[in-house]
C-alpha cells in the first residue's frame, strides 16, 4: 500500500490537515474497514477498537473513549462499539 512521504513538506502538511480525507466508521454499520491505510483515528463516540499497525504493536479490543486520538500508520480498523473518524494516510 503506498502512503505519503512525511519527509516531504507537501505530504506533511497535507496529512496533519486530514486533506486526504478520513472515512466515518460506525460499529452498527461498517465494523471493518481493510486494504487501506490510515494515520490517525478521532474517537466521536467512546469506542472499541482494535486495528493492525504496519510497524509497532496492534491494539486488540482497546476502549478509548470520545475526544481522544490515536495516531500511527493502521491499515485496518474494527470497532465492536461507537463511531470513529479515520484519517486517510493517502
Amino acid at each position: 500500500m503506498a502512503h505519503s512521504n512525511l519527509n516531504y513538506p507537501s505530504d506533511f502538511h497535507n496529512t496533519v490537515f486530514g486533506r486526504h480525507g478520513f472515512e466515518y466508521i460506525i460499529s452498527s454499520t461498517d465494523t471493518t474497514v481493510a486494504g487501506k491505510e490510515y494515520n490517525a483515528i478521532q474517537v466521536i463516540t467512546s469506542a472499541t477498537i482494535s486495528c493492525t499497525t504496519a510497524l509497532g504493536d496492534n491494539l486488540s479490543d482497546l476502549v478509548v473513549p470520545a475526544g481522544m486520538t490515536i495516531v500511527g500508520l493502521f491499515s485496518a480498523i474494527d470497532l465492536s462499539g461507537g463511531s470513529v473518524l479515520a484519517y486517510k494516510a493517502a
